[in-house]
């Protein structure tokens, strides 16, 4: 039985890996890039982001491109935000992104990861901190 679409984790970064990002930017990111999604007919299972990035998952036909997919979300999530904040406020993406296909038993714990961000990213950065 051949499986006709694969579960991809893209992530792509701000420019310079500002940390532009704060909770209500992600948020309103996180809507453009749904409605990018839907409008593109690509099943997006989660979109999540910590200041200088963006995480998502998503379930894809195997006759859809990763390389369009993450061209649409990506330029068209910038591009719909910055037309809706003052010049200061704008948004660049860095070039590139980076993708991987995930396994099946794998999804949940990819889920996870990208649900939970903040709290992987505060740990990371208080264990950076730690001078003992």
């Amino acid at each position: 039985m051949s499986i006709d679409y694969q579960y991809v984790h893209l992530v792509w970064s701000t420019k310079r890996r500002e940390a532009v990002l704060n909770k209500k930017v992600i948020i309103d990111l996180s809507k453009i890039i749904k409605s990018i999604a839907e409008e593109k007919h690509i099943k997006l299972l989660a979109i999540n982001g910590y200041k200088d990035h963006i995480h998502c998952l998503a379930k894809l036909r195997r006759s859809q491109s990763i390389s369009l997919i993450a061209k649409q979300l990506k330029g068209g999530s910038s591009f719909l935000y910055n037309r809706s904040v003052p010049d200061e406020k704008r948004i660049q993406w860095q070039r590139g992104y980076f993708s991987e296909s995930i396994p099946v038993p794998d999804v949940t714990n990819v889920l996870n990861y990208i649900f939970h961000q903040e709290r992987i990213h505060l740990k990371r950065e208080y264990k950076f901190l730690d001078l003992k």
